[in-house]
């Protein structure tokens, strides 16, 4: 009996996604990158249980996919349902975080960290000036089929999975978009902690204060090293 429902739902998925393909609303790099690695896990009737293995930048797909989906769906099942997300082997639905930017700026945290020791004062963290602009936002970011893979990827470490691309470096010719991608993940995750520090810079700044700070000694050497060391995220440009 659950082969059986297992058949269904893959002959059904098989539909939705010829239909995808027929319309040519997602290009072959999409299904092959993305679309491919979907299944159908249940129908309930009234939404589409998409499962999905862990490595795939979800919020990439429901961002740029779900749509068409349900477009597709609804052709094939001549009956609306709604798009949702399942991790393989996870009976938990995916959770989406919006991404905004944040205004940054040299100041004090005005979140007081907690004292594990009762009447213990708080204290206060003094945040580095994080070089960010804030019109470099994801939401603003045009997307095409030479960028969308460095896109999901700079998605997943905004969206606090850096461990899986850490170090993160992206590549590309001039005018593509790496420094609006790079700012982006900075904006996004100071959005999501304003205690994080973040600090972009470009090589040329980075080099030439490393070689001022060699140059002079002591205290600026010291001052250097307790700048870059106190940034949680780290973002260089132009290497």
């Amino acid at each position: 009996m659950a082969e059986n429902q297992k058949k269904k739902e893959d002959e059904l998925w098989e539909r939705i996604m010829d239909d995808m393909r027929l319309r040519g609303e997602v290009g072959a790099y999409g299904f092959d990158a993305y679309i491919s690695k979907l299944s159908l896990r249940a129908d309930t009737g009234t939404k589409l249980l998409l499962e999905y293995p862990a490595d795939l930048p979800i919020d990439w797909v429901d961002i740029n996919y779900t749509e068409f989906m349900a477009h597709s769906a609804a052709r094939v099942l001549d009956a609306s349902r709604r798009i949702e997300f399942v991790m393989a082997d996870s009976g938990e639905q995916a959770e989406k975080t919006p991404v905004t930017p944040v205004v940054d700026d040299v100041k004090e945290d005005k979140k007081t960290v907690s004292s594990t020791k009762s009447g213990a004062k708080p204290r206060r963290r003094v945040l580095l000036n994080s070089g960010l602009n804030e019109d470099y936002r994801f939401d603003n970011y045009v997307v095409g089929s030479s960028n969308e893979f460095a896109y999901a990827a700079a998605l997943s470490v905004a969206r606090a999975d850096a461990r899986r691309y850490n170090p993160l470096f992206i590549h590309g010719a001039s005018g593509l978009g790496k420094t609006h991608l790079l700012q982006a993940i900075g904006n996004a995750i100071r959005e999501r902690d304003e205690n994080t520090q973040v600090l972009y810079v470009t090589s040329e700044d980075f080099t030439n204060a490393y070689i001022d700070a060699l140059a002079k000694k002591g205290e600026a050497l010291n001052s250097f090293r307790r700048k870059y060391r106190k940034a949680d995220v780290l973002l260089i440009d132009d290497v």
